[in-house]
């Protein structure tokens, strides 16, 4: 598949919400006269204004109405105030797209691994799939510290309702006795390798935090998994 080349445009805020306390939802949709063409996986830098400029992947899959969404996790004073000031209604500067992580329907089992807002392109490429109306099982895990930091697990949750063939399993490395927690705790790749003895005929997809990537791919690959089949935009992988 083709890459979509680059560009920059002008954005049209149109949501700002805040599904954890340190995670920004942020949806933006181009102007008409500027076409914004991406692929699930990718990502794109935002211009938050205040001289803070990052990049976040794009947690949408291609939609009819161009919409984009982000989810930011607020980290460090600089973005804290360049977030502060975002305003519906408001212009934002989008460049991109950039990422080779893609949704490869090859007919094999999926796993999705996602740490934290690492869920942004995961939730991109399962919207991939449900929109191709994939038949091949798709597990997904998503790692976090608590239950907060699922910020959106009843969208999870209503995948499973959705896709007989879509499993999901969260893992939370520490929650709070608040959280009430009766699910799977440690490490979200601990908990993959546990549930499958084999990997050699699937295809595993990971982002998030770097030292989750690489612990992932390392055991994977310790169990069989063809390195070709381990999908993740994380460049120390290359």
């Amino acid at each position: 598949m083709a890459q979509p080349g680059p560009s920059q445009i002008d954005a049209t805020i149109e949501s700002l919400d805040f599904p954890a306390a340190d995670v920004a939802r942020l949806i933006v949709r181009p102007s008409r006269s500027e076409a914004f063409p991406f692929r699930a996986g990718q990502y794109a830098e935002l211009d938050l204004g205040d001289g803070v400029s990052r990049s976040f992947s794009i947690a949408c899959a291609p939609n009819a109405d161009g919409r984009l969404e982000f989810h930011i996790r607020v980290m460090g004073a600089d973005l804290e105030a360049a977030i502060g000031l975002l305003k519906v209604g408001g212009t934002i500067a989008v460049a991109g797209p950039q990422g080779l992580l893609a949704l490869h329907a090859d007919g094999r089992p999926m796993i999705m691994v996602a740490g934290g807002t690492g869920f942004a392109p995961i939730k991109a490429l399962t919207e991939q799939y449900r929109h191709e109306r994939l038949a091949t099982p798709l597990h997904l895990y998503w790692g976090a510290r608590s239950r907060e930091d699922l910020y959106l697990a009843s969208l999870a949750e209503q995948w499973v309702r959705a896709m007989p063939q879509f499993r999901y399993t969260p893992v939370l490395s520490a929650p709070k006795p608040a959280d009430g927690w009766s699910g799977r705790t440690g490490w979200v790749h601990d908990a993959v390798m546990a549930d499958y003895t084999r990997l050699d005929e699937l295809d595993l997809y990971a982002a998030g935090p770097p030292q989750m990537i690489v612990a992932l791919r390392d055991a994977a690959l310790a169990k069989g998994l063809p390195p070709k089949r381990f999908f993740s935009d994380f460049a120390a992988l290359d």
